[in-house]
């Protein structure tokens, strides 16, 4: 889909100040409907982010909406700082909205489709998703690990 699009379905929909922030997990499958059009690959990026964030208790998720552990990257107009350092001294985004990171996953993975480093057709469990993922270098442990912890959370 359109990143242009997508924008604008972010901004029609985008949470009200002060409004109580709807099940994250509902925010992210919106969001990967409308973007990529899947269901399979909108419940394996909702595993993904509840892996990610401890099931949306992580102190980063908490504090940030960031519900993929994604870094800081200059120049995206999604994030809303970088304030909290990870582990390996960079910093993680900050979103002021998960609707926001999971916005960013989408552009992610649709970037990464463009540029052949994987297909959306191959990404049909959570095997299959963490190794692509692992491929393009998104997460630092093992696939299989990270397919095993995707699996706990996929409903």
């Amino acid at each position: 889909m359109n990143p242009l699009l997508i924008g604008v379905a972010w901004l029609l929909f985008k949470p009200k100040k002060g409004k109580m922030r709807r099940n994250p997990s509902s925010e992210i499958k919106y969001i990967m409907l409308q973007s990529i059009g899947s269901e399979v690959i909108a419940n394996l990026v909702i595993a993904q982010a509840k892996f990610e964030s401890n099931n949306y208790t992580s102190n980063l998720f908490l504090k940030t909406n960031n519900a993929f552990g994604y870094k800081c990257v200059k120049g995206s107009t999604l994030q809303s700082g970088c304030t909290v350092k990870s582990p390996e001294g960079d910093y993680y985004a900050s979103y002021h909205s998960v609707r926001d990171s999971a916005l960013e996953i989408s552009l992610w993975i649709q970037r990464r489709v463009k540029e052949k480093k994987f297909k959306l057709s191959d990404l049909k469990d959570p095997v299959s998703y963490a190794k692509a993922l692992k491929s393009v270098g998104f997460f630092g442990g093992s696939a299989d690990a990270y397919a095993r912890g995707m699996q706990n959370y996929l409903s």
